[in-house]
């Protein structure tokens, strides 16, 4: 079985700039996003049991067009931790993200319905 680690549902925001006002837009229904790997990532890496843990293991980042990379929420007991994947893959594509995960590349958070 993959790892899968399903985080706390997310909204997809159309935004843009109105009479000088930033106005937001739901665009899209709630999406469970999910820190995935393969079984055979964890035998190497071993499992993770806290959000700290994934910065012993090669993630796989989102990268936006400015370059910035995209830090994942992660909950555990109440509490939200941000991580900013570290490793030697980014994607401006989660599709990638995931395929790039199912290949053995990392860990990759995306979203549930694609993996």
């Amino acid at each position: 079985m993959d790892f899968c680690w399903v985080c706390n549902p997310t909204y997809r925001y159309l935004v843009s700039d109105v009479d000088g006002r930033m106005v937001a837009v739901r665009i899209s229904l709630e999406t469970d996003m999910a820190a995935v790997a393969t079984p055979e990532h964890f035998r190497r890496y071993g499992f993770p049991e806290t959000p700290q843990d994934l910065a012993a293991h090669p993630c796989i980042a989102y990268q936006f067009a400015d370059g910035s990379i995209y830090p994942w929420p992660l909950h555990q007991n109440g509490h939200t931790f941000k991580h900013t994947p570290q490793g030697q893959w980014a994607f401006a594509d989660s599709y990638m993200e995931a395929e790039a995960a199912r290949r053995g590349l990392g860990v990759a958070y995306v979203p549930l319905s694609i993996w």
